[in-house]
């Protein structure tokens, strides 16, 4: 079926046909000179060829015949697809039959398939494995061997395929090929319903569409999907369905085909919004579901969007938007060309006008459509202007189809009125005109229809609008111009102003106003029924008539070389009433020698050929020298409409730039040393120039050294002038040790420098010490207020650091006497106000009349500052030897207490009464021993007798609690259950008493005891310091006063001599006073609480064993402590400062006599047990007492 051929030499491309018994060689083989080429081009039968040929070497003879077997094959293998059927949702294996190869030769041979494009419904399984869908591959061994199959997914498909090609090892491929999978449907669905629910309006018949109802069953088609609706007779009122072509009758049954062709409907008949749910049965004739119709009917209702009135002119017109008039309804299926509107009662004043529609129609004459409106075809005009009303109305209903019941309404028309309409009072017009022009009347300038309607409207039921007419009549004419009637002055009252005319006179006198008066008639039938008087102001505008003058006389200015200045309108000033500023223009007509006159912003070396009044009012011209020199510029005037020929001069000064600056040779800065910084202002520092003055600037040659400057609170090594003028540059102090300072610097502008210059820098001291001081002859005398004196506000405290060698010092308060306590350190506040006294201490070398002088030396503690020591000297005038060996007052002075020094004080006492302190120690002795005895005496009978009461023989009428008072405890009480640093004492007017209160013990007893008040004076710190009162800085006293308590008796006390309570500074308070006192507020209605510990001593503290209480009643039984009443305290007293110390008399020998009782007996009876609970917490040393329960000490230590 074909030929060989061999190439003819190496380099030719001719081949020659070989023949029988030709030959060629194995060399022609591997150079490719042989070649086979097919003749026949019929596949079908001529798909292989053959030639033989035998091997010769040319020695040896020729081998046996071999055959050379050659297939003819074709560029694109065909084959040809049988495709498969099988069952919906089955599994069906291909065969070699399904894909038939359409070459024998090629058929033999193992090719590949692969999926193209994979199916889609279902699966392709190879070797038992599903394939992949990306990248399906198998041999045509595998479709032989019977291991490929394609499996159905169930799914409701007809129709599956996939397209696919075939490719051998070194031979040609077939194309794309589909194979074609047909699917036989099973019927094995249920129907399944989609949608069964219908939003209709009540009474409405409703097209029933597969939104509504809509089954579907990919096994049956919507002919034989079939409804049957079971409706009760009660349903039937309410509703049901039917076929359009018959919509009198009832029809409940119908198919899913019907509903998508539209033929059946349903028809509510009820008037009122509901829901109801239909049961339906729908079947595919093999199965059957139920389901649920719901029937939601809303009543179709017309509701308002927008009713606002529009605001027309008189006269005018306004076309209906939606903005003024909208309605509409609760379904969307209601169009705006749907909704209609109908007059029922028109408008008054004006009407409607309709436009014609897009079809040429026209709105009927009293009905239109929301259509309309949006589209713009309905205007409203204005038309009885005669009649001043500002409203115009009218009424209508508005209808659409499926709406049961009409809405209506009103609209309103707002008529804008003038806005200054004549009054039947009055009638003022304004008119203008130009200067010695002539302007005419018209009749909206005397417009006075609201006076005739106004008139009219008092009149009505006398007079038709029409009888009432208006008639003007001239009153008063004006001054600077004529009215006239045509070309003739007006000089007759009755005149029509409505056809006059107003000309102004222009003489010169630029008088711009003028006007005329008239008045108003109103007339029926004759009758005078208004007047109203009327004037028109005229405002005559000016006419460009008057040439600029030029105001500033001989104008000149100095300049300083080299510096930009501005001229301004205090150097160049014209002024024309005629013209505005930027009108008058200076017209250049010789420019400056001496340097360049321009404009703000403008670049160059020309100097400027105009510029306007305004340019100098704006301070936009500036005049550049360039050398010293007096020089000038020359100019003309023009206002635009006068040119003159005047020139003017404008002469110039050039000097040197020179700098001064104000008071070089004493720059002094001087503050108090607690200001820290202090700012240098132009008092200080100030520059003179004529230059520019805010660019002087200060550079620091030499810094401070010991401070820095800083401008905004950063330190800088320069500053200008307008920061001094600011007021941010300051000076402040770093180093604390030198009260004086320097600064060298030098100050600039421009290229002027001057000298260096000397500031100087003097902190002055916030404290002055009067070194001597002379004071009188006085056993205790205070101290001068201007000992010592403070410049500044700050908190300061004074400290003794030297030791006194004729006395010591002490607080003296108002009302007081001289307390024995010694002080080593003091407030300010207490000083200025002779609060510190200096009291003599006897001595033997003390002579009467001579003077000593005492030397001391301190600390003055300012705010955070570092301390500072001073040194003074007291004059003293030693006072008679009576004073100086008058009987002390005993002290309770606490020993080894830091800043205290007493050494001495107690020996000069034992050398001038040593018998009387012996006898006193010895009594002190004697009294403790006696209480120490007793207590224990009855600390044991408490044990053996717990349950027995104690009475105490009456023999004083009751006496009422003393009041509470607020004061300062001992600041070493021990930290028990109880204790604080600030408590409440028991005082009665005569002293501070502090009760000694019994341990915290439900079963202690109280046998007969005596009491011991011990009464202590505590000075706290000045009344305004926070600071808490210390042992350190005051003295205690102490004093008994026995007094008997014998079992049997009330609960009385006896009776008391009182005296009010003072404040610190000697005045009755409320705060202290018994009857000013109400302690509810604080501590509970009818609640107790305890006095104040006693103070102890640091070198000799005693357990307290057996401490004493006096008597109170708690929850109506007796209780150790003592009772008070019900004082009103504020709730406040918690914040306030502890109280000040009381001051009470001393007798000589030692004890307040003010606080002896007049009877020494008094007798309570106290049932037993005792149950006090402990309520008070330790909350802090600042903190008061706030508790509404009585309370008991745990044991105290006291002296």
């Amino acid at each position: 079926y074909g030929i060989l051929e061999k190439r003819t030499s190496m380099m030719s491309d001719e081949y020659e046909t070989l023949k029988q018994f030709n030959s060629f060689t194995q060399q022609d083989i591997k150079d490719k000179n042989i070649r086979y080429m097919n003749t026949h081009m019929h596949l079908d039968t001529s798909w292989s060829d053959e030639f033989r040929f035998s091997i010769s070497d040319n020695t040896n003879d020729p081998s046996e015949v071999h055959r050379a077997e050659i297939a003819v094959v074709p560029d694109i293998v065909p084959i040809v697809t049988h495709g498969i059927t099988l069952n919906e949702g089955e599994k069906a294996l291909f065969t070699s039959s399904m894909i038939e190869i359409g070459h024998p030769y090629i058929s033999t041979v193992e090719g590949k398939i692969s999926i193209f494009d994979y199916v889609k419904n279902g699966l392709l399984i190879i070797n038992d494995v599903i394939c992949d869908k990306l990248a399906c591959d198998f041999s045509t061994n595998d479709l032989a061997d019977g291991n490929v199959y394609y499996e159905h997914n169930g799914g409701e498909t007809t129709h599956d395929s996939f397209i696919f090609f075939i490719q051998w090892p070194n031979l040609p491929r077939t194309n794309l090929e589909t194979f074609n999978i047909t699917i036989v449907h099973v019927n094995d669905l249920h129907p399944k319903v989609i949608n069964a629910s219908l939003n209709t309006s009540a009474s409405q018949i409703t097209a029933i569409t597969k939104e509504h109802l809509l089954t579907v069953d990919g096994d049956t088609p919507p002919e034989r999907i079939r409804y049957h609706f079971d409706l009760t007779p009660a349903q039937l009122l309410d509703g049901h369905f039917t076929f359009v072509d018959s919509p009198e009758y009832v029809n409940n049954t119908f198919t899913q085909a019907d509903i998508n062709n539209g033929i059946i409907l349903f028809v509510d008949t009820h008037d009122y919004d509901g829901d109801r749910s239909l049961t339906f049965d729908v079947s595919d004739e093999d199965f059957k579901v139920s389901g649920v119709f719901i029937v939601k009917a809303r009543v179709v209702k017309i509701s308002l969007l927008m009713n606002k009135a529009p605001q027309i002119e008189i006269g005018g017109n306004y076309t209906l938007a939606n903005t003024n008039l909208n309605y509409t309804t609760n379904n969307k299926d209601i169009s705006t060309a749907m909704i209609w509107y109908t007059i029922v009662e028109d408008f008054k004043y004006g009407k409607l006008l309709f436009t014609a529609r897009t079809d040429g129609s026209l709105p009927g004459s009293n009905a239109f459509s929301q259509f309309d409106i949006y589209s713009g075809r309905v205007t409203y005009v204005h038309t009885h202007t005669e009649y001043w009303e500002s409203k115009d109305s009218m009424s209508f209903s508005v209808s659409a189809p499926m709406v049961l019941q009409n809405v209506s309404d009103r609209m309103e028309i707002n008529i804008k009125l003038s806005d200054n309409p004549c009054t039947p009072f009055n009638c003022h017009r304004s008119l203008e005109v130009m200067e010695g022009g002539r302007t005419c009347l018209n009749l909206s300038l005397l417009d006075a229809r609201n006076i005739r309607y106004y008139t009219w409207k008092q009149k009505q039921y006398e007079y038709s609008f029409d009888d009432v007419n208006l008639e003007y009549n001239l009153t008063e004419l004006p001054r600077y111009g004529v009215l006239t009637l045509g070309q003739t002055p007006i000089n007759s009252s009755h005149v029509d102003l409505t056809n006059v005319c107003y000309e102004n006179e222009n003489n010169g006198s630029e008088i711009f106003m003028d006007s005329f008066r008239f008045e108003i008639l109103v007339k029926a039938n004759g009758t005078v029924l208004n007047i109203t008087s009327g004037v028109i102001h005229i405002s005559v505008n000016p006419v460009n008539d008057e040439a600029p003058t030029l105001i500033t006389k001989k104008p000149h200015k100095s300049f300083a070389n080299g510096l930009k200045s501005i001229i301004t309108s205090n150097d160049l000033k014209v002024s024309d009433l005629d013209n505005n500023p930027d009108e008058l223009v200076y017209v250049i007509v010789k420019s400056p020698e001496l340097g360049i006159l321009r404009k703000q912003g403008g670049e160059g070396t020309e100097n400027i050929r105009n510029f306007t009044q305004e340019d100098v009012d704006e301070n936009r011209l500036v005049f550049v020298p360039s050398q010293t020199g007096n020089t000038s510029f020359r100019f003309m005037l023009d206002d635009g409409t006068h040119s003159f020929s005047v020139v003017y001069q404008f002469d110039i000064f050039i000097n040197d730039l020179y700098l001064k600056i104000l008071g070089a040779d004493n720059l002094l800065l001087q503050y108090y040393q607690t200001d820290r910084g202090h700012a240098i202002g132009t008092e200080i520092l100030n520059s003179e120039t004529n230059g520019l003055r805010n660019q002087t600037i200060y550079n620091i040659i030499n810094p401070p050294l010991h401070g820095e400057i800083r401008v905004s609170g950063v330190p800088s090594s320069n500053f200008s002038q307008s920061e001094v003028d600011a007021g941010i540059v300051k000076y402040r102090q770093t180093n604390f040790s030198y009260h004086k300072d320097e600064i060298i610097l030098s100050a600039s502008n421009m290229d002027v420098i001057s000298d260096d210059l000397l500031f100087q820098v003097v902190v002055q001291a916030d404290v002055q010490i009067n070194e001597n001081v002379i004071l009188p002859p006085s056993l205790s005398v205070a101290l001068p207020a201007d000992l010592i004196q403070l410049q500044s506000s700050l908190e300061t405290k004074i400290q003794i650091t030297s030791t006194l060698v004729y006395g010591f010092l002490s607080f003296k308060y108002p009302n007081r006497e001289v307390n024995a306590n010694h002080i080593t350190e003091f407030q300010y506040y207490d000083l200025i106000h002779e609060y510190v006294y200096f009291t003599w201490t006897p001595g033997d070398d003390i002579q009467e009349g001579m003077n000593y002088t005492e030397n001391i030396t301190g600390l003055v503690w300012l705010d955070d500052y570092p301390p500072g020591e001073f040194h003074l000297s007291l004059i003293l005038q030693a006072p008679p030897p009576s004073v100086t060996t008058s009987t002390t007052m005993p002290t309770n002075e606490p020993t080894d207490t830091p800043g205290n020094d007493n050494s001495g004080q107690n020996f000069k006492y034992t050398v001038y009464v040593p018998m009387l302190g012996l006898i006193l120690v010895l009594i002190i002795l004697v009294v403790v021993v006696a209480i120490f005895c007793c207590s224990q005496s009855r600390n044991f009978k408490h044990k053996l007798n717990h349950k027995s009461s104690i009475s105490f023989p009456r023999s004083s009428p009751p006496r009422e609690c003393t009041s509470p008072q607020l004061s300062p405890s001992n600041p070493h009480h021990s930290p028990v259950t109880g204790g604080f640093d600030h408590e409440y004492s028991d005082s009665d007017t005569s002293s501070a008493a502090d009760i000694m209160m019994v341990q915290n013990n439900t079963q202690s007893l109280l046998p007969m005891m005596t009491i011991s008040a011990s009464h202590t004076y505590l000075h706290p710190p000045h009344p305004q310091s926070s600071q808490e009162y210390s042992s350190s800085s005051g003295y205690h006293t102490h004093t008994t006063v026995p007094t008997q308590i014998t079992p049997g008796s009330d609960n009385d006390f006896n009776q008391v001599q009182h005296r009010q309570l003072e404040s610190p500074f000697g005045i009755p308070h409320p705060m202290y006073s018994p009857s000013g006192l109400d302690n509810s507020h604080l501590f509970g209605r009818g609640s107790e609480f305890r006095s104040s510990s006693p103070v102890r001593r640091n070198n000799q503290i005693h357990r307290n064993t057996r401490p004493y209480a006096s008597l109170t009643k708690v929850n109506g039984r007796n209780s150790p402590l003592k009772c008070f009443r019900d004082y009103n305290i504020p709730s406040t007293l918690h914040s306030l400062h502890p109280t000040p110390h009381l001051q009470e008399s001393t007798s000589s020998d030692g004890y307040d006599s003010s606080s002896m009782t007049q009877e020494s007996v008094r007798h309570v009876s106290i049932p037993t047990p005792i149950n006090l609970e402990p309520v008070i917490k330790r909350n802090g040393a600042s903190n008061l007492y706030k508790t509404s329960h009585p309370v008991l000490k745990a044991p105290q230590y006291w002296v």
